[in-house]
C-alpha cells in the first residue's frame, strides 16, 4: 500500500483521516499561502492545496518515491471576499458580524501528488452555510471561547459555532477542512485502497 503523507498540521484534517482509518504521517509544507489576484475566488483553496502538494513532493526523501502527498485548504467566502485565519481578537470580532444573518460560502480544495507518476490530482468542493443574527453578546461569548484560533472565517463548525448555524448545504467534512467524499474519489482514481 502507499503511504499517504498529509502536507498540512491542521488537527482537523489529522482527526477526520483518523476517523476513517486511512494511515498517514505528516509533513507539514509551510509555505506562502499567496495566490494570483485574477484568480476565481472558488479557486483560491485548490490552487493552495497544490502548492503545499508540490512543495512537500519536492522534500520527501528517495526512499518515499512511491508515496501519495495529500493537501488541503479551505476558505470563507462571503460578498467577493475570503476571510482567512483571524490575526487577533478584533479580526474574530469582524468576520462573525460579516458572516452573522448570512449565507456565505465554504470552499476546500484538496490535491493529491502520486509520486510514482509524478502526477497531480485537485477537487474541490463548495458549501453553503448558513449563520443565524447574533447578538453583540452572542459575538462576544463566542469569540471569548477562543476557538476563533487557527480557524477560516474565525469560526469552528465542529465546535460552539454550530450554536449559530441554521443549516448547511454541502459536506460535512468538507466544511470542517478535508472533503471525504472527493478524497475517496481520488483514492480509487489512484487504485489505492484502505477499505
Amino acid at each position: 500500500m502507499k503511504k499517504i503523507i498529509l502536507a498540512s498540521s491542521s488537527p482537523r484534517r489529522m482527526e477526520l483521516l483518523d476517523r476513517m482509518g486511512i494511515p498517514y504521517e505528516v509533513f507539514p509544507a509551510d509555505i506562502d499561502e499567496s495566490y494570483p489576484h485574477d484568480i476565481d475566488i472558488l479557486d483560491v483553496s485548490s490552487f493552495i492545496a497544490e502548492k503545499k502538494v508540490m512543495a512537500v513532493s519536492t522534500k520527501i526523501k528517495e526512499t518515499d518515491k512511491k508515496s501519495l502527498v495529500l493537501g488541503a485548504d479551505t476558505v470563507i467566502c462571503t460578498e467577493n471576499l475570503i476571510l482567512g485565519k483571524p490575526s487577533d481578537r478584533n479580526q474574530a470580532v469582524e468576520y462573525l458580524h460579516l458572516l452573522q444573518g448570512k449565507m456565505h460560502k465554504t470552499v476546500s480544495g484538496i490535491a493529491l501528488f502520486n509520486s510514482e507518476n509524478e502526477t497531480v490530482t485537485v477537487r474541490k468542493s463548495v458549501n453553503n452555510v448558513f449563520f443565524k443574527s447574533m447578538t453583540d453578546d452572542e459575538i462576544e461569548w463566542y469569540v471569548n471561547t477562543e476557538e476563533w484560533k487557527d480557524a477560516a472565517g474565525g469560526y469552528r463548525i465542529q465546535g460552539k459555532a454550530s450554536f449559530f448555524i441554521e443549516k448547511i448545504e454541502g459536506s460535512y467534512s468538507s466544511i470542517m477542512g478535508l472533503p471525504l467524499f472527493e478524497l475517496y474519489d481520488i483514492l480509487r482514481s489512484q487504485n489505492y485502497s484502505f477499505l
